[in-house]
């Protein structure tokens, strides 16, 4: 799930929490726009990503750090099979 996918289940979810938290149709989409960009951020560690194209070269640093980072990420203990 890439992109649109992404930026659609964020902006269903604010559509669907903004009723709980503002009063106004303007909040509201405010609040659906938000949660819909925020809902690209999973998305920012691939490098063909439009998150990662978005603000150009900004993004792409973020990108970049993001990929790199998550190489010195602690890798979880095998499982022992033995039931």
């Amino acid at each position: 799930m890439m992109g649109k996918t992404h930026a659609l289940s964020g902006l269903c979810a604010g559509l669907a929490l903004a009723p709980m938290v503002v009063d106004t149709v303007a909040a509201s989409v405010v609040v659906a726009a938000t949660t819909a960009g925020f809902a690209l951020l999973p998305d920012l560690d691939h490098p063909g990503a439009r998150a990662s194209k978005l603000l150009g070269p900004v993004t792409g640093v973020l990108s970049t750090g993001l990929r790199a980072g998550s190489r010195w990420r602690p890798q979880p203990e095998p499982r022992s099979r033995d039931g």
